[in-house]
C-alpha cells in the first residue's frame, strides 16, 4: 500500500470508472493501492453539486416540503422564490451513504434534490487549484513579516552577511 502520494488524473479516472462499474469502496482502494479512507476523501472533496431548481422554485432545499409559502397562483403547490430566507440545499438522502454522487444513479434524470457528480478531469482541476493556492499564501502575518524586515533591510544595507544577522538575532 502507497502512503503519503497524492492521487493522479490515471487514478481518479480509475476510480471514475470503477464507480461506473458499481466496485465497493474496498474494491477501488485495493486497486488503486490507497486506502480506502482516501477513495472516501476523494469523493467526498471532489465531488460537485448540479443545481436541478427550475423557474426559480428551489425544489432542491431541505424545507421545500414544509415550506409554508404558497404559490402565488393559489394551486396549492409549494413555492420557494429566489430571495427564501429559509433556502438550503442538501443532499439528498441517497448521497450521504456510498457512492456519495449521482454518476450513475438510475433515477438521476427524475430527481430534484440537489445532485452531486464526481469526474476524474474536474476532480484533478479541483486538486490542482486547492495546491497551488495554499502553496502560494504567506505562512507569515503580515505583522510578524514587517518585523522581519524592519530588522534585516537595514543591516543588509550596512552590508551584514545573512549569516551574521542570524547568529546575532537567533531570538529577535
Amino acid at each position: 500500500m502507497k502512503k503519503f502520494t497524492q492521487l493522479n488524473l490515471i487514478q481518479r479516472s480509475q476510480i471514475e470508472a470503477l464507480l461506473k462499474e458499481k466496485s465497493s469502496l474496498d474494491e477501488i482502494a485495493s486497486e488503486l493501492g490507497v486506502s480506502r479512507q482516501t477513495i472516501y476523501r476523494e469523493i467526498l472533496r471532489n465531488s460537485y453539486p448540479v443545481n436541478k431548481d427550475r423557474f426559480g422554485v428551489h425544489t432542491s432545499c431541505i424545507h421545500f416540503k414544509e415550506c409554508v409559502k404558497r404559490s402565488p397562483n393559489n394551486k396549492g403547490s409549494f413555492y420557494c422564490p429566489n430571495n427564501c430566507i429559509n433556502y438550503s440545499p442538501g443532499r439528498n438522502q441517497c448521497l450521504k451513504k456510498y457512492p456519495f454522487v449521482c454518476n450513475f444513479c438510475c433515477k438521476r434524470g427524475n430527481c430534484k434534490k440537489l445532485q452531486y457528480y464526481y469526474e476524474a478531469d474536474h476532480a484533478s482541476l479541483n486538486y490542482h487549484e486547492n495546491y497551488s493556492s495554499t502553496h502560494n499564501m504567506l505562512k507569515t502575518s503580515n505583522e510578524k513579516f514587517n518585523k522581519i524586515n524592519n530588522l534585516v533591510s537595514p543591516l543588509l544595507q550596512k552590508g551584514q552577511s545573512v549569516e551574521a544577522i542570524i547568529m546575532n538575532h537567533e531570538n529577535g
